[in-house]
C-alpha cells in the first residue's frame, strides 16, 4: 500500500472547461483509487487568456505498479510519497524515482503540445493562403 499526494494541472481556456476537466479527472481517480483528500486550487492566468487549473489529491495505491499506472493515466506534475506499507522501497527513494519519471514525461508532453500548436497555426496559415 502506498499513500501519495499528487498535483494535476490543466492549461488552456476557458477556465470553465479546465475546471470541468479536473472534476472529470477526480471522478476517474475516485473510481480506481481510494481518495483520502483533494482540493481544487483557484485557476490562475499564466499568459494572455491562458489559464492553469490545479487539483491536489491524496490517494492510496495498492502497490508500485498501481502507482505507475496512476502516473501514466493522469500525468501529475508532481508526486509526494506520504506512506509506504509492505513495499521494499523506502519513501525517499521511490519519491525521487517517480519524480524523475514525471519530469521526463512533462518534457515529452511539453514538446508534443508545442508541436500541436505549431501544426494548428500552420494549418490556419495554409487555409488563409488557399482562400486568396
Amino acid at each position: 500500500m502506498i499513500e501519495a499526494r499528487a498535483t494535476i494541472q490543466l492549461i488552456g481556456r476557458p477556465v470553465e472547461v479546465l475546471q470541468a476537466g479536473l472534476r472529470r479527472v477526480l471522478k476517474e481517480i475516485k473510481e480506481a483509487y481510494e481518495v483520502k483528500n483533494y482540493d481544487f486550487l483557484e485557476p490562475e492566468e499564466i499568459g494572455k487568456n491562458i489559464f492553469s487549473a490545479i487539483l491536489e489529491i491524496e490517494f492510496v495505491s495498492k502497490n508500485v505498479e498501481d502507482l505507475f499506472n496512476f502516473i501514466l493515466e493522469f500525468g501529475p506534475i508532481s508526486l509526494e510519497i506520504l506512506k509506504i506499507e509492505n513495499e521494499k522501497l523506502d519513501e525517499a527513494s521511490l519519491e525521487k524515482f517517480l519524480n524523475e519519471v514525471i519530469s521526463k514525461l512533462m518534457e515529452l508532453i511539453t514538446i508534443v503540445n508545442k508541436l500541436k500548436a505549431e501544426n494548428i497555426s500552420l494549418k490556419k496559415r495554409i487555409n488563409e493562403l488557399m482562400k486568396k
